[in-house]
């Protein structure tokens, strides 16, 4: 059977442990970046091998090398300028009688190139490109969202977490990589060709390169050559730092954090140089339609809701033992794939959604006890890519529950909705994302602004005077005006679902989404349906 294979990028310390692809997040923090000791770059091009590279040792220069340099004809380099210059005596002592008045010296400052040069009258200096290198400054953060992948002979984009490798695929995979800014724009990186015509190399984790057209299910390495990025103008010579995500380093040695952070000097024309980029990515089987569940491990049931009991000690629980609960109770399989299905409920995530939830976590894990509190277990397939998530009611023992007038229910956010004040004016709380579990009052309020107009159905969150849209839950019907097929987030056909017939009705949620150029509303888990098929 033919197996397409879908690429996704993942988690990995040291481009080995497997963790959760993660969506894409804004530092907004600002870094400093320490000025060169030169003043001003300039990019050169060779025509031919008329680069002499030198050396010098205390006041006395020797030549390294003479007549075709190691520089490659017609290969663009950046170099720094305005050093202090080679004298003309120091020029003939090293047998430049030509040199009247003295050479203007080059210095390129890292790489296998790097050296002071000085260029004969034959190299071109594209005098066109130079920029002022940026004062010392704070620095806007650029973080890397998920890869994109594309086929060069095709022209196709798509997320790297949704790209299929066929037997008809190219033998090479050419990429770019999508960055998104502090403002949420997105700025597609280029990728520049390598001798043999490709931009991105695939590798196992022994380093032994791959073809994409036979990748077997698991983990490999994309190593992306050359990568550009363009900010646009209002970003022209400024430092910006860049944070990369989803286990993915910058290989340039200028990198910080085990090649996590790069800080480049942006060019006059708005482009930032990043040089190579290695990100680990599992191939997924996506002729398997398999699907991840969560089930008990006392029962051996499937299950799609959970509850643990717990016992507070002088009021208190960590955060310890309730992973240790959770974990104990519920596991997640597919089907004879049961090793290759990970569970995701690390201890900082536990932290993360009790604190969404206003419960307090101390730096070592202690909390003081709720009567009950829900956490969300997930889990991902690393055979075919397949997810599952379990809301887990906790429940503790020993703890009275607060006296309240509210009768709440849990429910699951079915699009990212933003927090409302109880005039219906948006907060500055963090949003609730896709697919996490909220508890809310029952039943849904109108609110209305300080004129008394309405603005709408909200659901209170239980406990808080905080309100989320009743549409970003519960959904709007909505009736078909045309037979309609049901579409992934990545704009494929979604197989898996029968195509829904004119005049029905559908429950869709939140507002559309702009998906290959469509706009789409959801209508469940990675399922969308065009906004244009209903009335």
């Amino acid at each position: 059977m033919k197996k397409n294979l879908r690429i996704v990028s993942a988690a990995a310390a040291a481009l080995l442990a497997v963790a959760p692809v993660a969506a894409t997040t804004v530092v907004p923090a600002a870094s400093t970046v320490v000025s060169a000791a030169s003043d001003t770059t300039q990019n050169i091009r060779l025509k031919n091998g008329a680069a002499w590279l030198f050396s010098k040792n205390g006041n006395e220069w020797s030549i390294a090398s003479k007549g075709a340099s190691d520089l490659k004809v017609n290969t663009e380099f950046t170099v720094s300028t305005k050093l202090t210059p080679m004298t003309e005596a120091e020029a003939k002592s090293v047998g430049l009688d030509w040199a009247k008045g003295g050479l203007s010296l080059y210095q390129i400052t890292s790489g296998k190139y790097a050296g002071n040069y000085v260029l004969t009258g034959d190299a071109e200096v594209l005098t066109s490109t130079t920029q002022a290198k940026p004062a010392t400054t704070s620095s806007e953060n650029i973080n890397a969202g998920s890869s994109s992948v594309f086929y060069a002979n095709t022209n196709t984009v798509v997320n790297i977490s949704a790209v299929a490798a066929t037997k008809s695929a190219p033998s090479a995979i050419n990429g770019n990589i999508v960055y998104t800014d502090a403002k949420g724009q997105n700025h597609t990186a280029l990728l520049h060709n390598l001798v043999n015509g490709t931009n991105t190399t695939i590798t196992d984790l022994d380093g032994k390169v791959q073809n994409p057209k036979t990748l077997k299910p698991g983990m490999y390495v994309a190593d992306f050559n050359g990568v550009y990025v363009n900010l646009g103008n209002e970003m022209a010579n400024k430092p910006v730092t860049f944070h990369l995500g989803g286990g993915a380093v910058f290989m340039d040695k200028g990198a910080k954090d085990n090649g996590r952070t790069l800080t480049v000097a942006v060019d006059a024309n708005g482009v930032a140089k990043l040089g190579e980029v290695k990100a680990p990515f599992w191939a997924y089987d996506s002729t398997d339609l398999q699907e991840a569940h969560f089930y008990s491990v006392k029962t051996g049931n499937v299950v799609t809701s959970g509850s643990v009991s717990l016992h507070a000690v002088n009021g208190q629980l960590n955060v310890n033992s309730v992973f240790a609960a959770l974990t104990q109770e519920y596991k997640a399989s597919q089907l004879t794939k049961s090793e290759n299905v990970d569970t995701f409920v690390p201890v900082n995530d536990i932290k993360a959604q009790l604190e969404k939830q206003n419960v307090k976590v101390d730096d070592n894990g202690y909390f003081t006890a709720p009567a009950s509190f829900t956490i969300n277990m997930t889990a991902k397939s690393n055979n075919n890519g397949a997810t599952a998530t379990l809301p887990v009611t906790v429940n503790v023992d020993n703890v009275t529950p607060t006296v309240a007038n509210e009768t709440t229910t849990t429910k699951t956010v079915m699009h990212i909705a933003t927090i409302y004040d109880k005039n219906g004016n948006a907060t500055s709380e963090p949003v609730l994302r896709a697919y996490d579990s909220v508890s809310v009052v029952s039943t849904p309020v109108e609110l209305k602004d300080a004129a008394g107009k309405s603005k709408g159905m909200y659901y209170k969150l239980a406990g808080k005077d905080q309100y989320v849209k009743v549409g970003n839950i519960d959904g709007t019907s909505r009736t078909l005006k045309h037979n309609a097929y049901v579409y992934k987030s990545n704009g494929k056909r979604n197989k898996a679902f029968k195509t829904l017939k004119k005049g029905s009705s559908k429950t869709t949620y939140g507002k559309s989404f702009m998906i290959n150029g469509s706009q789409m509303y959801r209508v469940g888990k990675n399922q969308y349906v065009k906004v244009a098929n209903f009335r």
